[in-house]
């Protein structure tokens, strides 16, 4: 947002000047041109944008592109132009014909009645029949550049960011020239394609802006910033036991949107999930991706299920200095039947959902935090209700996303149910607070006073324990030892039958 701020707003002062007198534009006339950006008022009235036109069709030229001859009748006090209807935007006041022998302080005071150190940015505008649009520019850009301009062309065989960013020996990056940049300088970004997400380490000012500018090439190429990183070929293996899935390392160290062949796919939580065109990330250890027990595995004796309860303020100690660890965690939370009309009775075998907003304290989220590189992500966790996954990420067409997002501890949209449910957690120790004691804590869903928690399997579904407690927090729990898993940080993407992905790349 800082560098919309400096970079896009300069237009403050318009001239109008209809056959040749000036007037000023009621504001209904204004909008009338929805085509053309005219300027609102109080709008900054720097940066000082460079002279350029707009054409009757909407284009948006340098004025060095096109041969605009602007002249003035002083007897008749009347502009004509060589490109009626297009719009003038800082066209030079000295090269108006008719006006050769005046300054521009005098220029400015006939057109504009004010002294020319007052204009930033100004319109000039002759009604008229306008000439037909010219063809998009192919060719370079006839830039200017001055002395202390940035060059970025990553194209160039002797691109480095070590450079010192000229003509000669560009900069490679565009994150490069911006660590570089002072007040009042450009940088001029050659065509190419830059993989890069870039952010700007100090502001200009209105006088003095920072100004990014792409240049176009001979054959009318510009240059394009792009979030998407090709991975290789040969990056891909084959995923054993998971028809059409491959999993490639994720080579940026940041999780973010997948696309095949220019197509954005669906992201899905895990590889068992995934079909053709659809992608799941896993930041944590490798049996994150494929988890070793399931929730019907709760009560298996052979995986050594340890009873635990949570400490005073909810918390249940889940690994104890255990890095790259996997843990699973099992609990039954009986939620108290919606009150009903008198006379009718709670069936449990027709529950209802009790929906709302659970918060989770501990270093654990279901899905990624946005911008964020791998390393400074929560710990991965997995959850099933009742038996089924819930999703990781946003899942398109689900209703009423359910995710634990990595910015936040709050889990929107969590739907228990009437009666007993049953909770399956999965914990990876692989990011965050690693080497240290790692807690976790799940509270009822917003506007539900408490709940009741016990450790095994109900023996009746129908009815809570006779000496069960109502805590503001899950309070019983079983969990297992931590199973040590390598790390994973992969991409696992599922294609059609037959096709791989050298075939998109």
């Amino acid at each position: 947002m800082q560098m919309l701020r400096q970079y896009s707003v300069w237009l403050m002062i318009m001239a109008l000047l209809v056959g040749g007198k000036v007037c000023g534009a009621a504001k209904k006339d204004r909008k009338s041109q929805v085509s053309l950006p005219l300027p609102e008022e109080r709008l900054p009235d720097a940066p000082a944008y460079p002279p350029s036109v707009v054409t009757a069709g909407g284009q948006r030229l340098l004025l060095s592109y096109v041969p605009v001859r602007l002249s003035y009748d002083p007897i008749l006090k009347r502009f004509s132009s060589s490109h009626p209807g297009w719009w003038l935007i800082n066209f030079p006041l000295r090269q108006i014909k008719g006006l050769e022998r005046k300054t521009e302080d005098e220029i400015a005071q006939l057109i504009f009645k004010r002294p020319r150190a007052e204009l930033k940015n100004w319109y000039i505008y002759v009604p008229g029949t306008p000439p037909p649009e010219p063809q998009a520019p192919t060719g370079p850009a006839p830039i200017e550049r001055h002395r202390g301009d940035i060059i970025v062309n990553n194209s160039a065989p002797n691109a480095a960011d070590h450079n010192p960013g000229n003509p000669q020996l560009p900069l490679k990056t565009i994150q490069k020239a911006l660590e570089r940049a002072q007040p009042g300088q450009t940088i001029h970004i050659y065509p190419g394609i830059y993989r890069e997400s870039f952010r700007t380490v100090r502001a200009g000012t209105a006088e003095r802006p920072i100004r990014i500018e792409g240049v176009r090439g001979k054959d009318g190429a510009m240059p394009v910033i792009t979030g998407n990183d090709l991975i290789p070929a040969d990056r891909w293996e084959q995923v054993p036991g998971l028809e059409n899935v491959y999993r490639a390392s994720i080579i940026t160290g940041l999780e973010g949107p997948v696309s095949v062949d220019g197509r954005m796919i669906r992201e899905r939580t895990l590889p068992s999930e995934l079909k053709p065109f659809e992608y799941c990330f896993n930041r944590g250890t490798r049996e994150m991706a494929f988890p070793m027990l399931a929730p019907s595995q709760s009560e298996d004796p052979r995986f050594h299920w340890r009873k635990a309860t949570a400490d005073k303020d909810g918390y249940l100690l889940v690994a104890d200095k255990q890095p790259d660890h996997v843990f699973y965690a099992s609990t039954w939370v009986w939620m108290p039947p919606k009150k009903r009309k008198e006379g009718v009775v709670w069936d449990p075998r027709f529950p209802e959902p009790i929906t709302g907003r659970v918060a989770c304290g501990g270093p654990f989220r279901t899905y990624r935090m946005t911008g964020v590189k791998i390393s400074g992500q929560a710990n991965l966790m997995r959850v099933w209700l009742n038996g089924v996954l819930m999703p990781g990420p946003f899942t398109p067409g689900f209703p009423r996303a359910e995710s634990n997002y990595g910015h936040s501890e709050q889990w929107q949209h969590f739907r228990l149910r009437e009666g007993w449910n049953h909770l399956f957690f999965q914990f990876d120790t692989s990011l965050r607070d690693k080497n240290k004691i790692i807690r976790f804590r799940m509270r009822p869903p917003q506007g539900v006073a408490g709940l009741i928690s016990q450790a095994d399997k109900p023996g009746d579904m129908k009815a809570p324990p006779a000496n069960g407690k109502v805590l503001p927090y899950i309070a019983a729990w079983k969990i297992t030892p931590g199973h040590r898993s390598k790390p994973d940080r992969g991409l696992y993407l599922c294609l059609p039958k037959g096709k791989r992905p050298a075939d998109y790349t």
